[in-house]
């Protein structure tokens, strides 16, 4: 959740009322929308207070168990105007499912229309289920208008959890090549793209198979394939930045890896996945414009600056190639305003550049215009800080450009942070130990004041050395598999706020007796 709203998207949660082939019982329904002697809907009102407090953004209600009646119906209907009602004041959202009619029957509909349309009315959306065709998303877009909605608040589902990329779509119907979106798109499971592969998978394997599914064969969204079967979202569907305002800083961690680095360092050799620690990653994977042959780009998880990720770029450079990294809408507010790289050259040799654009390229794919500044490089991991004279407005893109000799070069980008002035978080206080079993661990702490990005949890071994443990956009976390060390009779724990800068806070300690 942390990660998706990082990135600027809504995060609901689901209640799902299974048919009664799969266990589910209508009284579940009838408790769901019973009313108290005021009239109201109890839990309706708790619904929005349980979104609130666990900070995600609505409710999915997917009511699929049958036996129902019209009093049922209008009850649900009541029950989802309520939810709307309550959820609007605290910035939630609604989506109903396509699935009870206004006869409390349940009969998937593939459609708006007369069976459903009075759900769609109380909600703020409507996921269309799966038997939708061309003539009945265009008459769901048609009467929606009519509803006085926007056709965009109908998402058509297409089904993807068992054949990923190779799903039989009708793409025209929903995202048609040479005219406006029909409807919306909705992928149910798109998870396909981590579960359809083997037990002994890699992130890179991960990685290779996402980029597949929202990027396309081309692997270059600016470059697109129009002739496979696929039709990648990134061919239709215009990335949105949330990158728009200043400090902003990446260190392209993913939010999973195979060790945990620091400053370039190994402070965990364990694997680890925590998709709340994730970046605000690059949308426009992988966007390289060159006259020559284009290089490989990827996520590598081999080495990394901080976290457990990399951006590597791979290949015989017989031209200048830019990469374009983020869509941003920064302030160029003064003389101060820096971008600092944190970059690798591990094979050959290259001339980096960092390029930034400030305004919208000319026509949809085409290049922006970017004004280049020079990047100095060194032996192993090196800061570069670049200063944007004679920029002011608006950054609207930022990339980096490689040139090279036309030898092979492997180049990893570590870091990358805009700023106009250093800033460190203050320290979250109480560290303490709440509860133990063996070697299982649960803290707890104070959040520090002010902006946060994470908190990350070490263990500090005799020789002073720090071993990372883990880190959370919460404030609380569980450690196993702890042990003492030869001659340790109590183990020493240190927490630091990082910020978004990923300057770190004074730390925060406590002890624990073995």
């Amino acid at each position: 959740m942390d990660a998706a709203h990082r990135h600027g998207v809504p995060v609901l949660g689901n209640i799902f009322l299974p048919p009664v082939a799969y266990g589910g019982q209508l009284q579940w329904t009838r408790d769901l929308v019973q009313k108290d002697a005021t009239g109201h809907y109890p839990l309706a009102a708790q619904l929005v207070a349980v979104a609130d407090a666990y900070g995600f953004d609505g409710w999915f209600v997917n009511a699929e168990t049958s036996g129902g009646n019209t009093a049922l119906a209008t009850d649900m209907r009541g029950f989802l105007q309520e939810l709307k009602a309550l959820g609007t004041a605290k910035g939630q959202r609604v989506t109903w499912y396509d699935s009870m009619t206004a006869t409390g029957s349940v009969s998937w509909q593939g459609a708006l229309n007369s069976q459903n349309q009075a759900f769609f009315q109380a909600a703020d959306s409507m996921f269309v289920d799966f038997r939708w065709s061309k003539s009945t998303l265009a008459s769901s877009g048609t009467l929606a208008g009519q509803l006085g909605r926007s056709r965009y608040e109908l998402w058509a589902g297409v089904d993807v959890e068992s054949n990923g990329t190779s799903t039989s779509v009708n793409w025209d119907a929903i995202v048609p090549s040479a005219s406006a979106h029909v409807v919306s798109l909705g992928f149910y499971r798109p998870e396909w793209t981590r579960n359809h592969l083997p037990a002994n998978r890699t992130p890179g394997d991960f990685h290779a198979a996402d980029d597949l599914f929202w990027t396309g064969a081309s692997l270059d969204p600016a470059k697109p394939n129009t002739t496979a079967s696929w039709r990648a979202p990134a061919l239709r569907v215009a990335d949105r930045s949330t990158v728009d305002s200043l400090p902003f800083a990446t260190v392209f961690n993913t939010g999973h890896g195979l060790k945990w680095y620091e400053g370039g360092e190994v402070t965990s050799d364990t694997a680890w996945n925590h998709l709340g620690l994730q970046d605000r990653l690059p949308s426009r994977r992988w966007i390289v414009r060159t006259s020559g042959a284009r290089p490989s780009v990827t996520f590598d998880f081999a080495d990394a600056w901080r976290g457990g990720s990399s951006v590597l770029v791979a290949g015989t450079l017989g031209a200048p190639a830019t990469l374009d990294l983020y869509e941003t809408r920064l302030p160029v507010g003064s003389s101060e305003t820096v971008v600092e790289l944190t970059h690798r050259t591990d094979a050959g040799s290259a001339q980096i550049e960092l390029a930034v654009a400030t305004a919208e390229p000319s026509a949809p794919g085409q290049a922006p215009s970017y004004t280049y500044f020079p990047v100095s490089s060194g032996d192993g991991w090196g800061t570069s800080t670049v200063r944007l004279t004679g920029l002011s407005g608006t950054v609207r893109t930022l990339a980096v450009r490689l040139t090279g000799s036309g030898s092979p070069v492997r180049w990893r980008l570590g870091a990358l942070a805009v700023k106009n002035a250093p800033a460190e978080p203050a320290a979250p206080t109480g560290l303490r130990v709440t509860d133990a079993d063996g070697g299982s661990l649960r803290f707890s702490w104070q959040p520090a004041a002010g902006e946060v990005r994470h908190y990350e949890l070490h263990r500090v071994l005799a020789d002073g050395t720090r071993r990372f443990l883990g880190g959370t956009c919460q404030c609380a976390y569980y450690v196993a598999g702890l042990a003492a060390e030869q001659g340790e009779s109590a183990a020493r724990f240190e927490l630091r706020a990082v910020g978004e800068l990923y300057t770190e806070s004074t730390a925060t300690t406590t002890t624990h007796p073995w």
